[in-house]
């Protein structure tokens, strides 16, 4: 797949937002109201920590990969609704330490677009290959291989080494991780 946006900023319109207070903060009015949403890179610091637990339930880990990160996030109004955290360290290879999107802008494809303009603005990036880790099973895996992203290898254990408290998902325990990856700028993603 080849990756192509300006990333200096993309604008996404979606036409339903399910009114829901999340933390306090109201995200969207009213059902049915046009939202604008920007996406656009921002500093580590300005990345809502409760929103990156959403995909990540270790702080502990969030810190250690917030450093030397890129974070690209998408904002409804001045609202940062999702994340994406990007590891910078091995440029021509990154990895994705975190995609997250408030539960009330959940599959409306949000997540879907910032992670497109996250691998236009890494091929801007000089970004060659981009890899992450993800459970061997659920919404997640299926979510990266319709973007392209292949299975490389499986990390036996992973999240039982790397997570104080187990991760459960329909009722099942997270135990290995799936390394994916993908290349940017062929064709096909491989």
């Amino acid at each position: 797949m080849v990756y192509e946006v300006n990333v200096q900023e993309v604008i996404i319109t979606i036409a339903s937002v399910v009114c829901y207070r999340y933390k306090g903060v109201p995200c969207a009015d009213s059902l049915n109201k046009e939202v604008t949403l920007l996406c656009t890179e921002i500093s580590t610091s300005q990345v809502p920590q409760a929103l990156l637990l959403e995909a990540d339930p270790s702080e502990h880990n969030i810190r250690q990969y917030m450093r030397d990160a890129w974070c690209y996030v998408v904002k409804a109004e001045s609202q940062i609704v999702a994340a994406c955290v990007v590891g910078s360290k091995n440029v021509p290879c990154v990895e994705i330490f975190n995609v997250s999107v408030l539960p009330a802008f959940q599959q409306q494809g949000i997540g879907t677009k910032l992670l497109k303009y996250v691998l236009a603005g890494l091929v801007e990036k000089q970004a060659i290959r981009v890899e992450l880790s993800t459970g061997a099973f659920g919404y997640q895996l299926t979510y990266y291989q319709r973007l392209g992203f292949r299975v490389g290898s499986v990390v036996k254990d992973h999240f039982v080494r790397h997570y104080a408290e187990p991760i459960i998902e329909d009722g099942i325990q997270h135990k290995d991780a799936l390394r994916l990856y993908i290349n940017l700028g062929d064709s096909d993603g491989v």
